[in-house]
């Protein structure tokens, strides 16, 4: 799998940074899941994010903000224009 290759790869890499660091490479597919060690940091930060604002959806919230950092990257990577629904639908009819 691309996303444990990649994984691994980056986490030899840094493995030399002082204990003071966290390191957690994080890897998503576009349209596939997060590696295992990313989606348990996330979901510990999102454990600890909801203990401070006492939201427990927190969480969510977190995984919904990457995944629209990921689709908002991938459009702006492939240059594809946001055009409403209607105006493709209307000009496909013509």
């Amino acid at each position: 799998m691309i996303v444990t290759t990649a994984s691994v790869r980056k986490e030899s890499k840094y493995s030399a940074l002082p204990s003071d660091y966290i390191f957690q490479w994080i890897v998503s597919e576009t349209l596939g899941p997060l590696n295992a060690s990313a989606r348990n940091f996330l979901s510990e930060d999102g454990r600890r994010l909801s203990s401070l604002s006492g939201d427990p959806r927190e969480t969510s919230f977190l995984f919904q903000r990457l995944s629209m950092i990921v689709q908002r990257s991938t459009q702006t990577s492939l240059c594809i224009p946001s055009v409403p629904l209607t105006k493709i639908w209307t000009s496909s009819r013509q």
